[in-house]
């Protein structure tokens, strides 16, 4: 078995992941992004518009009195769960998500509170890929010397993924440059934005942000 039909035979069988979760590849760019996990959505505001990630799993469909479907969910995480209500439109498009129930899906929506408890008004739900996100690299154009800049390019990894690389330099007064230095998967980047970190210290930030 792959890791993918793994995790589905232990959540089918035990009922929870044992092994690994299916979050775990993108947990730490979902939080470097500013996504937040799904424990916290408590303490957020209601009518807040929201973003989060999970495996999403149908707990029941309705028929309502004006004759259309709607779809009462469950978007969970290695933190928590929480209920997420479907009408009719994306109802309807959440069922042409493939991997429901197993892949981890972004969900976007509004925040409503029902007794004290936060509940998510879905708008719209994606399969999580690697290319929702993106890397951007920045430092000081007139700071960073030539070799430093040689030396990060070639710590970002190369068309080995899907996650957009941008190298953006900043000239005070003059503008920017941004060059695309490819693609990386999501393990190569945290690595290499580590490594960068150490070299380059303060000169160079880097932030993950997504593309949706």
């Amino acid at each position: 078995w792959d890791t993918q039909e793994q995790l589905q035979y232990e959540k089918e069988v035990i009922g929870f992941y044992i092994s690994s979760h299916p979050l775990d590849p993108y947990e730490c760019v979902l939080r470097c992004s500013g996504v937040p996990d799904i424990h916290s959505l408590q303490y957020v505001p209601p009518e807040s518009n929201i973003i989060t990630a999970g495996v999403m799993t149908l707990s029941k469909e309705i028929l309502t009195k004006t004759g259309y479907m709607m779809g009462i969910y469950t978007i969970e995480d290695k933190t928590g769960s929480i209920e997420v209500v479907a009408f009719k439109d994306a109802y309807k498009e959440i069922q042409k998500v493939p991997g429901m129930g197993s892949m981890p899906v972004l969900c976007f929506g509004k925040l409503s509170n029902d007794s004290g408890v936060n509940k998510i008004m879905v708008e719209k739900v994606k399969l999580l890929e690697e290319k929702d996100f993106i890397l951007d690299v920045k430092t000081r154009g007139d700071k960073i010397s030539k070799d430093t800049l040689g030396n990060i390019c070639s710590l970002l990894p190369k068309n080995s993924g899907f996650v957009p690389l941008n190298m953006e330099l900043v000239f005070p007064n003059e503008g920017s440059i941004t060059m695309d230095i490819g693609t990386g998967c999501i393990d190569d980047c945290i690595v290499a934005c580590s490594k960068i970190k150490e070299m380059a210290g303060k000169e160079v930030t880097v932030k993950w942000s997504l593309d949706v």
